[in-house]
């Protein structure tokens, strides 16, 4: 998730727009949580859940609803 948000800005490619599949998109997902200045859109596709979010992200609560 850090070398998504590092290639991003190391890049100077900012806000982007993200497309990522499997666990790729997994990984979009987490890094669009934690810096969602460096994204202009996300699509992912058939993203893994499991273990997506720790338990101290303050959205885990929403994921565990489900």
């Amino acid at each position: 998730m850090a070398d998504l948000a590092a290639l991003v800005e190391a890049l100077h490619l900012g806000p982007v727009h993200v497309l990522a599949s499997s666990y790729g998109a997994s990984i979009a997902l987490r890094t669009a949580a934690l810096h969602p200045d460096r994204f202009r859109s996300l699509a992912v596709h058939e993203p893994p859940l499991v273990r997506l979010l720790d338990e101290h992200a303050p959205s885990a609560q929403l994921l565990c609803a489900f």
